[in-house]
Parts: structure tokens; sequence; C-alpha cells
């Protein structure tokens, strides 16, 4: 008999493989990016990573507002790929991988730093691929990668291009047929890291329940699984995390149970990730009749959630099913200019944009853009240091605190 299940409801055996094959051997890698990594990241990125300012005092007036209204009020919402993660994959985290992975050599690096994996490369830089696909995922990779970014172009003929690169991309990976435990491991073998400062924000999410809602144009169930292993090593040393254990084991317990258990934990971290989701099936494979059956992404929800239609997911998707963590106030952030439009100035009573340009080499030239959509942009793969500054002063810390911090 087959039983279909979204992404979130397979989520249980994702976790339990995970933890049986990684996380109690100690083998997991750690997934985000320590200060002192910040600090690396300047002898090898120059120039070094810097923040830029639209309008100081409208900026000021900004958060003057929000410290007024307080916490409660307070939302963050956040593109996921080259946003909450990494750019640039750091030195020190490379250098575990490469022990992780008993790598002989070091893999090839066109810069000074090897490109962070985001949620889709995870899955095609893993060797579940055959050679063909492998080629294929990359080829719409360059062919409309270019096309994302190029703002010459019409919005529409962007927008049709998008598409057709999503359901092309997600077809071939549900040809393949991977079974869920392998997204742990195409995370265990990958480059991801998300920014110095997230962990804070998950913090102060669930001791002030702050709503944290994550839209990505990516793949729902690797970044569930990233934010599962990361709010695991957060809980480590709270009684929470034994909850939060009992959910990923959960022997003898029914599914239903299961997911009542890992729903409390989102729960307890006010955080919602919308992004695409993939189908998966219970299916038994025919050279193992004998074995149980294993879950396997065998289709995808042809919603599909890309860059530049974020803006109508949020007015048909978020504020109807997610509608109990609106707020008046919203700190956003994204990496391209239509991630700006997942809130707007009408539906909210303050809105701080934050901007991410990774990369001035290779789009230095996106800046005047940038600054024209953005209160603050945040260069070079730099960290979450102003977001968590504005994030303190609005909760009450004291100048000096800020300035300690």
């Amino acid at each position: 008999k087959s039983v279909k299940m979204n992404s979130e409801s397979s989520v249980k055996a994702l976790l339990t493989l995970s933890h049986k094959s990684f996380a109690q051997s100690n083998q997991f890698p750690r997934l985000f990016e320590s200060y002192e990594e910040v600090v690396e990241q300047r002898k090898f990125l120059q120039p070094a990573w810097g923040i830029k300012i639209r309008n100081p005092e409208g900026l000021k007036a900004k958060i003057r507002a929000m410290k007024e209204d307080g916490v409660k009020k307070l939302m963050v919402v956040s593109d996921f790929d080259r946003t909450l993660s990494k750019n640039f994959y750091p030195h020190t985290l490379n250098q575990m991988r490469k022990e992780r992975l008993k790598l002989e050599e070091e893999e090839k690096c066109e810069g000074p730093l090897h490109t962070g994996d985001f949620s889709f490369s995870v899955v095609k830089k893993w060797g579940g691929l055959n050679k063909e696909d492998q080629e294929a995922s990359t080829a719409l990779y360059d062919k409309y990668r270019a096309i994302e970014i190029d703002y010459s172009l019409p919005e529409d003929v962007r927008m049709a291009h998008m598409v057709d690169w999503w359901h092309g991309t997600l077809k071939i990976f549900t040809a393949h047929r991977f079974k869920i435990q392998e997204f742990d491991q195409m995370l265990h073998r990958g480059r991801v890291a998300l920014r110095c400062g997230v962990l804070d924000i998950l913090r102060l999410s669930k001791d002030k329940g702050m709503p944290f809602i994550v839209i990505s144009g990516g793949l729902k169930v690797v970044i569930d699984l990233i934010f599962f292993h990361i709010i695991n090593q957060i809980e480590q040393d709270f009684k929470e995390g034994e909850q939060l254990i009992s959910a990923m084991k959960g022997a003898g317990e029914s599914a239903a149970k299961k997911e009542e258990q890992i729903q409390a934990i989102f729960d307890l971290y006010s955080t919602a990730v919308v992004s695409n989701k993939l189908t998966f099936e219970e299916v038994r494979e025919e050279s193992s009749e004998d074995g149980p059956p294993q879950l396997t992404a065998v289709d995808y929800d042809r919603n599909v959630l890309h860059c530049m239609n974020k803006s109508i997911f949020v007015h048909d998707y978020v504020r109807k099913e997610l509608k109990h963590h609106i707020r008046d106030n919203v700190i956003l952030m994204g990496d391209i200019m239509e991630d700006s439009e997942m809130a707007s100035d009408e539906d909210h009573k303050c809105v701080i944009r934050v901007g991410f340009l990774n990369d001035l080499k290779q789009h230095g030239n996106q800046i005047d853009k940038f600054m024209d959509t953005f209160d603050i942009v945040v260069t070079e793969d730099g960290p979450f240091l102003p977001i968590n500054f504005i994030l303190m002063h609005i909760e009450g810390a004291t100048p000096d605190q800020i300035e300690e911090q």
C-alpha cells in the first residue's frame, strides 16, 4: 500500500536516520559560522565585508518606532540561500570537512574560498546523480542564473524563465527517487554554513516568541533538516533538548505522535519554512522485496516557489496559513531585489529591509540598485551583526551592552 506524505510528514524518518548515521558518532558537520570565522574571513576576501546604510536618519526613525512597539509586535522574514546561508564556505569548516570525509587532497577551488552550497546544489553535487543529469542540472544553472540577475530583461520574461528552471531541476531530482536518508548524506558531504548571528535570531524567537519566517525558492526538505540539526545543537544543554532527542528517535511511536513532537519544536522557536515541497511515498524496492519500504521522493508540488514570485506566495499562502505569525513590524532579509517584496509597506507599520550583496567582484554593478531598495546593505558575505544589534536594541539592551557585544 502506497502512503503519500509531504516534506513535513516525512521529516520524522529523516531525523531518526540522521541521528543514527551521524549525530550520535559526532560526525555531523557544524552548520553555522562562528565569530572567529567572521574574523578569519578577512584573511581570504578583499575587500573585507562592510555595511552600507541608505538613509541613516530614516533607519534610526524605523528602529525607534520598532523599539517603542517592542519585540511582541516584531517578526523576521528572510530568504534562505545566500541570505541565511553563506555565499563563501568558511576556511576552518572546509578543513574540518576535508578531515571528516578523509579527503587526501583539497578539492579544486577557483577563488580564495570555496563557494558555499545552497539547498539545490547540495543535491546536485552529491554523488547520487548520474553524470548525464549532473551535466543537465549544471546547464540549467548556467543558463538561468545569468537571467535571474539580469535586471535589464523585462520582468515577465525573467519570470517565465525562472518557472522553466525550477520545473526542470525538480523533475531531474524526483526522477532519481532519492531515499529520505540520502538528503542527510547530502548535507554531510556538502558545504553549507549559516551566517554568524542566525543562532541569536533563533534564540530570540524562542525566548520572546518572535516569529521567524523563512521564504525560500530552495528545497524544503533540505532547509528543514538544516534547522533541525542546528536546533538540536542549541538545545543540547536545555531540557527542551530531551524533547527534541525523543522526537528524533521516537522508537515505537506512531507517525502522528512524532509529527506532533516535531511541530512542537517548530512552535517552540516560532519558526516556519515556506519552500518547495517534495512528495514522498513508502516504496519497497524490487531488489529487496523482503526489506521494509523506504520513504522515497517520487514527485514535487507543481506550485513552485522561485526567486521572483515570493510576494505572490506571501499574499496567497503566508498571510492565510501563517496568519498567527504576522506582526506589525518586520525585519526583512534577502540577497536579490525581489526579496524586498516579501513584506509590503502597505501591510505593515514598519519594515527594515536588509540586502546581502555577497560578491562585489561579480555583482558590484548592482550596488546602486541595492542601495535604492534596501535600508541596509551588507557586502562581501558579511555576518548578521547589524541585524543582531538592531534586535538587541529593540529588545531593550543598553548602548553599553550593545557596544560590549
